[in-house]
């Protein structure tokens, strides 16, 4: 039965993905890019549910399960008991109120941020969290046990991980953002700079490294006194709302209020 699972469950990625896929692409600001990271961010073994499951894993190895999460959880727990689901990945809204109504899930660290169709959508590990038996065994990658201790804290210096992460996925954007917010936190602003402009320079029509570069020279402008960093800062702000009109009121928000080691999304 279980290996009947695990069938169906890599079925899926063909069947269900296109349909999500196309979906989502009639108006993008990443699938593609995000297509890309989670190939290389999760396990072999991972198998990724929820609205947005199908959608960020078509076109890669990484298997995927149609599931819409809902509220209450408890009318989904059947389905995530029986599949080996080892990650969630659904808007930033619904897993907010999933964590307030079930504070077990408070632990899960939220390893990947994308802004898809105007919503801001996790990807959360949750293979310890429903004891399917074939989850729980799921072993995570450097980058997700960087993204857990960022969120968790340990012994181990999360940036150390991520480096070695990046030494074998050099390209990888989402584990080059968590680095960039990382070293920010740990008041290492100065390292920041090449990983901005790297950014900027793979991803110039994305909005979100717009904006975290436009947060970044306005913070660099304010602690050094130098204005042209200032006008800098404007030039990827207006990049930002270029390339995502829509939410332009929280763009400018974001650029006033943020700091460098605050998420952007």
């Amino acid at each position: 039965m279980r290996v009947i699972a695990v069938v169906v469950v890599g079925g899926s990625i063909v069947n269900d993905a296109r349909l999500y896929y196309s979906w989502f692409s009639q108006r993008t600001y990443g699938i593609r890019d995000a297509n890309r990271d989670m190939a290389e961010l999760l396990g072999p073994n991972a198998v990724v549910s929820g609205q947005i499951g199908p959608a960020i894993t078509g076109g890669t190895q990484v298997k995927s399960f149609q599931l819409f999460v809902r509220l209450p959880l408890t009318e989904c727990e059947p389905l995530l008991r029986e599949y080996p689901i080892t990650h969630l990945a659904l808007p930033a809204s619904l897993w907010r109120s999933l964590k307030k109504e079930n504070p077990e899930l408070e632990s899960a660290p939220i390893i990947a941020r994308f802004w898809l169709r105007d919503n801001i959508n996790y990807v959360v590990p949750v293979y310890d969290k429903f004891g399917n038996k074939q989850a729980t065994n799921y072993q995570p990658t450097l980058f997700e046990q960087a993204a857990r201790l960022m969120s968790t804290g340990g012994t181990v210096p999360p940036d150390s991980l991520l480096r070695e992460f990046l030494k074998t996925h050099p390209s990888n954007r989402t584990a080059r953002v968590y680095l960039y917010h990382w070293l920010a936190h740990i008041g290492k602003i100065d390292e920041c700079g090449p990983l901005v402009e790297k950014l900027v320079a793979e991803y110039p029509t994305d909005f979100s490294v717009n904006i975290l570069a436009a947060i970044y020279y306005r913070t660099i402008s304010g602690l050094s006194g130098d204005q042209s960093l200032l006008s800098k800062a404007a030039v990827y702000l207006d990049q930002a709302i270029r390339y995502n009109p829509v939410n332009e009121d929280v763009l400018r928000r974001m650029y006033v209020t943020s700091t460098p080691d605050m998420m952007t999304i």
